[in-house]
């Protein structure tokens, strides 16, 4: 049977061409949701390693020995250079992390209450107490400029500044209350007794 058109309104549509769909698939996909994300050095080079490792591995499939010898060197390679890297790259002590505690507080208060934490074996909370009870006494100095939401790597950069003299034992000390609080150490009376000897060093120092 023969379909008859009696107007241009019964003309079936015309279907896009294979260049048509092509190129408008290809516009979809290039828009920014579509885009993968930038990778980071980390992934750059996680990548890198994977991809060495599969060669290497697949070179060796035979189970020869010299292949699973060239393997196990490769392998040994990376792990020395991925340790030697992870070494050098260190946390910059100047950054630090943020102390959020009450400001002007007094020294004396401070370490009365970390007494306190210490005769029930807070120490933990003990070791806090007796930082601040230190930056306290440097404040009330005018070493450091106690101040809401100062990081203990701008007081080490104020210690350094003003006392370089004590600034590693004060740098020491930072470490044991970020460790303490901050990384959720254990934490027992030896951080307590040493926390202490920094603190008598840099208030002895801090008085010469």
């Amino acid at each position: 049977m023969t379909a008859v058109v009696t107007g241009p309104g019964d003309l079936p549509k015309p279907q896009p061409g294979r260049d048509e769909t092509r190129q408008a698939a290809k516009d979809i996909l290039s828009g920014r949701e579509f885009r993968r994300p930038p990778r980071s050095p980390v992934q750059v080079v996680t990548q890198w390693i994977d991809r060495l490792i599969t060669r290497v591995l697949s070179a060796s499939a035979g189970g020869t020995w010299l292949g699973l010898l060239i393997a196990g060197v490769v392998v040994a390679l990376v792990v020395v250079l991925i340790v030697r890297f992870t070494r050098n790259v260190q946390r910059d002590p100047g950054i630090g992390v943020a102390v959020h505690d009450a400001v002007g507080r007094p020294a004396v208060d401070w370490r009365a209450e970390a007494a306190a934490h210490e005769a029930a074996g807070r120490w933990r909370d003990a070791l806090r107490c007796r930082y601040r009870a230190l930056v306290a006494d440097l404040a009330g100095r005018g070493l450091v400029d106690e101040v809401p939401g100062r990081t203990t790597g701008e007081y080490r950069a104020q210690v350094n500044g003003s006392v370089p003299a004590v600034a590693a034992d004060f740098s020491t000390a930072s470490d044991l209350f970020e460790r303490a609080w901050y990384g959720a150490a254990e934490t027992g009376p030896d951080d307590a007794e040493r926390i202490r000897q920094l603190t008598d060093r840099v208030l002895t120092g801090a008085s010469r």
